[in-house]
């Protein structure tokens, strides 16, 4: 039966695509990597030429489409009025959104709005007073080489060589920035760094962050749709990055061995076939296997500080770098961005007093 049911063909993207502008995107990417990858002049033309050529065959297309949806208006209605409806936009080129009764129509109240929603998601009250039940309770404290915790320049190259090229920053230092300067800047940022360990201090001009509102599905007018992608200063990356590896190396023994979500080299595909592997092999055995899904709303804005505090704590970690970690967390503040380069707004500055933000 499933033999003569039809493939559900995705639709071209864009619509006046081809074979030809297909390919000719396809080697664009390829010439982006290699240039990523060496970082050279010749892979840099190579880029260019790429580049260059799918964005002049992709214009000729897209005009000769104008033209036939123009001329196909007789014949064709519903695809001239959809492509029409597709360039309508309003006084700010973004359509009227709204959370619960509250409405806004330009960008500079959307932000406000925007604001006002992920505000809420950090007041929400459902989690105050709750405690978790640690499971490890009587951990030894054995994270003994995190105590009088120092970088080396070699470890503040390794974390600089990790980050991802980014144009975005809200100091106005841009990764690749770092990258590129990355030699002249090692010592310094070495320096910075011990200096914040041993002070116990993180720096404030670092915990500030421009957070992006995405999509996630559902009414694209309703922005209780959507969540927030928080951009960090591109300095405050490479001390995280540092940070993240000497405390994973310490502290993944903790680590339940069915963890997948956030694990190195491990995501949902990896936890779908153990998942899958589990249940074919106990239902072969004749067991019977009860599975429970559960999820927890916006559980990433709502992770109480004062419980990780108190979990580092508890697995060993030293008191000098909990404090650090307490003014890590602590006096956080974000803003909404919305708009383009040429045209972006900003919503009033947001404290953050629980949660952890995904970084762009």
């Amino acid at each position: 039966m499933v033999d003569f049911i039809p493939l559900r063909r995705s639709s071209p993207k864009p619509p006046w695509g081809n074979a030809h502008l297909r390919r000719l995107k396809r080697l664009r990417s390829k010439a982006l990597r290699d240039y990523c990858q060496s970082r050279c002049v010749f892979t840099k033309h190579c880029f260019a030429w790429a580049s260059n050529s799918y964005r002049t065959f992709n214009r000729y297309l897209y005009k000769r489409y104008c033209i036939r949806t123009q001329e196909d208006l007789r014949r064709h209605p519903r695809n001239f009025w959809k492509f029409v409806n597709s360039k309508r936009k309003d006084n700010n080129g973004l359509p009227a959104e709204f959370l619960g009764s509250e409405v806004a129509n330009y960008t500079a109240t959307k932000c406000n709005l925007f604001a006002t929603h992920f505000r809420s998601a950090f007041n929400d009250s459902t989690l105050s007073g709750c405690r978790i039940i640690d499971a490890c309770r009587d951990t030894p404290r054995d994270v003994c080489h995190l105590r009088n915790l120092a970088v080396s320049p070699d470890q503040v190259k390794f974390a600089i060589n990790k980050l991802k090229c980014s144009m975005s920053s809200p100091d106005g230092i841009p990764s690749f920035i770092l990258k590129k300067c990355g030699e002249e800047l090692i010592r310094p940022l070495t320096t910075l760094f011990n200096l914040s360990l041993r002070q116990r201090c993180f720096p404030t001009c670092w915990k500030t962050s421009i957070m992006f509102p995405v999509f996630k599905k559902g009414d694209r007018q309703n922005i209780e749709n959507y969540r927030g992608i928080t951009s960090l200063c591109a300095c405050s990356k490479v001390f995280e990055i540092l940070l993240n590896d000497l405390l994973f190396d310490s502290c993944k023994n903790y680590i339940a061995t069915d963890q997948h979500g956030f694990y190195p080299k491990r995501s949902t595909t990896t936890n779908l076939a153990q998942f899958a592997s589990f249940c074919i092999s106990n239902i072969d055995a004749g067991a019977q296997v009860d599975t429970v899904y559960t999820d927890l709303k916006t559980a990433f804005d709502r992770v109480d500080h004062g419980i990780l505090l108190e979990r580092l704590g508890r697995i060993g970690v030293s008191a000098d770098l909990v404090s650090w970690f307490e003014s890590y967390l602590t006096n956080r503040m974000f803003t909404v961005n919305i708009g383009s380069d040429n045209n972006s707004y900003n919503s009033c500055w947001i404290v953050s007093p629980k949660g952890v933000h995904g970084t762009c």
